[in-house]
């Protein structure tokens, strides 16, 4: 499977690629929503992983773009800051999941 992680804090980006890397998936990554969008169009990723916060394109940008590449992938929205607004608006937006 291949699997697109996007998060800007360093230390959660390494922890979640080394743990998807062990799992035996291939991985790329990026630090924010445009970067990780252009990685998405040339990766094709079975599984993107994002968190919302970030800066330049946050994830909720980043999902709608990705969903208006007509993408089968799969979307999971992060977040350590959650609530209960951003999961609705994630899921409208048409993410598969939402973890905080």
């Amino acid at each position: 499977m291949k699997v697109l992680i996007v998060e800007d804090d360093p230390a959660s980006l390494k922890y979640l690629k080394d743990t998807v890397e062990m799992a035996g998936h291939e991985v790329k990554t990026a630090e924010n929503g445009e970067t990780g969008f252009n990685v998405f169009k040339q990766f094709k990723p079975d599984l993107v992983l994002s968190d919302i916060q970030m800066p330049v394109v946050d994830g909720l940008e980043l999902l709608e773009a990705i969903r208006l590449q007509n993408s089968d992938s799969i979307v999971v929205i992060m977040t350590a800051f959650g609530s209960e607004e951003y999961a609705m608006q994630a899921l409208r937006l048409g993410a598969n999941n939402y973890l905080k």
